[in-house]
């Protein structure tokens, strides 16, 4: 997965524990070789914050969506698979365990990972990713 770009977005409202998950995440991803976009650190408002999040959205290869357990709701969270759509790019959620599948939007039921640890869901993550761009 090397050279690989990944917009990651978090649903807001972000509660602490969940920006803490999220930036681990991103690390984790960044230490298997992957350039990674963070929507939460580019999303302060100025010029030069909106531009880097908008090449980082364009530039993706994969929009990841964090998922709190309303976060199918927000309205991040359709925007980012707009953009997926819009793009041809992929988009993969990140959902909590305890998530109701049948809760999220139709078209995106086959495209989640259960959140475990930071770490784990990365590997998991690209792990799926390479299966279904090989497919």
């Amino acid at each position: 997965m090397e050279n690989e770009k990944i917009f990651v977005s978090l649903a807001r409202p972000a509660d602490p524990e969940l920006l803490e998950w999220a930036q681990q995440f991103a690390d984790a991803l960044r230490s298997r070789g992957v350039e990674v976009t963070e929507e939460w650190s580019v999303a302060d408002g100025n010029d030069a914050s909106i531009e880097a999040g908008e090449r980082g959205l364009r530039e993706s290869d994969l929009i990841v969506s964090l998922l709190a357990n309303s976060g199918a709701t927000s309205p991040t969270f359709y925007f980012d698979y707009g953009v997926a759509i819009a793009g041809d790019k992929r988009f993969v959620t990140i959902v909590p365990v305890n998530t109701d599948i049948e809760q999220l939007p139709v078209p995106i039921r086959g495209h989640f990972v259960i959140k475990g640890s930071p770490s784990d869901t990365a590997r998991d993550l690209l792990a799926r990713y390479a299966e279904r761009r090989s497919a």
